[in-house]
């Protein structure tokens, strides 16, 4: 699991609740600069008090933004064999 998979959840929970990055950290009692580094995965570490203050403003467990989405993974996968035998001569 990466941070990006993390900050991938978060930036699509956020958007089905319609709030906006700092409303999502004056919730959580973070900087709006950290909200945006730890969605676009530049936060190396995301501490677990970290992950629970997001999970709790986004009303969602610490585990649904930790998985990864078995679908997208899936739908890529399926894009990428089909782009790999359009380009078979």
């Amino acid at each position: 699991m990466t941070n990006n998979v993390i900050g991938m959840n978060i930036v699509k929970r956020r958007h089905e609740l319609n709030i906006s990055q700092e409303k999502l950290a004056e919730a959580s009692d973070l900087s709006i600069n950290y909200i945006s580094r730890i969605e676009h995965g530049a936060s190396k570490h995301v501490s677990a008090d970290t992950l629970y203050k997001i999970s709790k403003s986004l009303n969602v467990s610490m585990e649904e933004l930790m998985e990864n989405n078995k679908q997208e993974k899936n739908t890529w996968s399926k894009t990428s064999k089909i782009n790999s035998i359009s380009a078979k001569p």
